[in-house]
C-alpha cells in the first residue's frame, strides 16, 4: 500500500481491499508475503507492463529502473529481515554494482544476510566477480564499523567470527586471519586469558597457521590452548570435555613439525605434570578424535548437507564454543 501510495500516504484500504478482493484467487501468501499464484500470470504480468517487442532495450530499462524504485524504498527502511532479504536482490537485478558491494560490505546486513543464507552472499560476490577480493573490503568495512558507538566488544567478537566462518567457506584463509586474531584479543580482555572460550580461538588460529604451513607459529598457540584446558582440569578436579581434542590436535601438530612419537609422549608427560594432571591416556596419536557433541554434528551434517548453513547458524546463535571446535574439521576437509 505504501508503494501504490501517492509518495506521501499509502494508498488507502478502501481502494486496497477491491482489488486485493479479485485477485485473491490469482495470490498466494507465504509468511505473510503476496506472489503471483502461477508463473503464467506472472509472465502476463511483465508482458503487460514490460514487454515491447520493437524496443526491448526500452523493455531492459523499463525493469531495472523498476527495480531501483524499489530498491530505493528497501533502502529507507529500518534494518530488518525483509530489508536484507528484498535489498541485494533488487539491486543485482538491477545491475546496481556499486550499491550492492556497499549492501554486501555493510557489517550489520553481512550478519543478518549469512544468518538466513551464507552461499547467497556468496552468489553475489561472484555476480560481482570479487569473490577473490572481497576479504579486504570486509577487513576494511570491519574496521570502520568497529569502532561505532553501541558495538561493543562481545558483538564485535560475534561479528569477527561471523566473517571467519564466512571467509573460510569461501577458502579466503590468510584473509580470515586477522578476523581470529581481533576476536581472540577481545575475549582474552573480555574473559580473561585463560577462558575455554579463548582456548577455543587459539585452537583455530593454530590449525589456519597450521593449514598454511606456519608450524612454528601456531605451535605456542597450540600449547598454550592444552595449557587452559589444564588448568580448568587442575582447578576443577573434572576432566575438560575438550582437553582430549586439544591435547590430540597439539600432538598432531609436533608430529607434522618432525618430532618423534616418543618425544610427543614425553613432551606431554611434561606437560601435564606441570598442572598434576595425568595425560598418560591422552594425546599421541596424530588425530584428534571429535568429542561426543561434535560428533553428533557431524553425522547430522553427513544425513543431510543441505542443512549445513541452518546448522551453523543455530550454532552461532546457541554454541559458538562448538561451532569454532567445527570450524578446523571443515578446513581438513576442504585441504582434502
Amino acid at each position: 500500500m505504501e508503494l501504490l501510495g501517492n509518495g506521501k500516504e499509502p494508498m488507502p484500504r478502501a481502494y486496497w481491499s477491491p482489488l486485493y478482493l479479485a485477485a485473491e484467487e490469482s495470490l498466494v501468501s507465504r509468511s505473510g508475503l503476496l506472489n503471483f499464484f502461477h508463473d503464467y500470470l506472472r509472465k502476463a504480468v511483465e508482458d503487460r507492463y514490460f514487454h515491447d517487442t520493437i524496443k526491448k532495450c526500452l523493455d531492459t530499462e523499463k525493469k531495472r529502473l523498476a527495480h531501483l524504485r524499489l530498491a530505493d524504498y528497501f533502502d529507507k527502511k529500518e534494518l530488518d529481515a525483509r530489508k536484507v532479504d528484498e535489498l541485494p536482490w533488487l539491486l543485482r537485478q538491477a545491475e546496481a554494482r556499486d550499491r550492492l558491494r556497499a549492501c554486501l560490505l555493510d557489517i550489520d546486513q553481512f550478519l543478518l544476510i549469512q544468518k538466513r543464507d551464507q552461499n547467497e552472499l556468496m552468489v553475489y560476490w561472484v555476480w560481482l566477480r570479487e569473490e577473490r577480493e572481497m576479504g579486504e573490503g570486509y577487513l576494511e568495512s570491519f574496521e570502520s564499523w568497529s569502532g561505532k558507538p553501541g558495538n561493543q566488544d562481545l558483538r564485535t567478537s560475534y561479528a569477527a567470527n561471523g566473517l571467519v566462518v564466512f571467509l573460510l567457506h569461501a577458502a579466503l584463509h590468510a584473509e580470515a586471519e586477522p578476523f581470529m586474531r581481533r576476536a581472540l584479543r577481545i575475549d582474552e580482555q573480555s574473559f580473561g586469558e585463560n577462558h575455554p572460550n579463548v582456548a577455543i580461538h587459539l585452537n583455530n588460529l593454530a590449525q589456519l597457521l597450521q593449514a598454511t604451513n606456519r608450524l612454528a607459529e601456531a605451535e605456542p598457540l597450540c600449547r598454550r590452548m592444552v595449557e587452559i584446558f589444564l588448568q580448568f582440569t587442575s582447578k576443577t578436579g573434572h576432566t575438560h570435555p575438550h582437553l582430549h581434542a586439544a591435547t590430540n590436535n597439539y600432538a598432531g601438530l609436533l608430529h607434522a613439525m618432525g618430532h618423534s612419537a616418543e618425544d610427543i609422549r614425553d613432551d606431554l608427560k611434561k606437560l601435564g605434570k606441570r598442572f598434576v594432571v595425568d595425560l598418560g591416556g591422552t594425546g599421541g596419536h596424530a588425530n584428534a578424535q571429535p568429542s561426543p557433541k561434535l560428533r553428533a554434528v557431524i553425522e547430522q551434517l553427513n544425513r543431510d548437507p543441505s542443512k549445513a548453513q541452518e546448522i551453523f547458524g543455530k550454532l552461532q546463535r546457541e554454541d559458538p564454543a562448538l561451532l569454532q571446535e567445527l570450524i578446523p574439521l571443515i578446513q581438513r576437509q576442504q585441504q582434502k
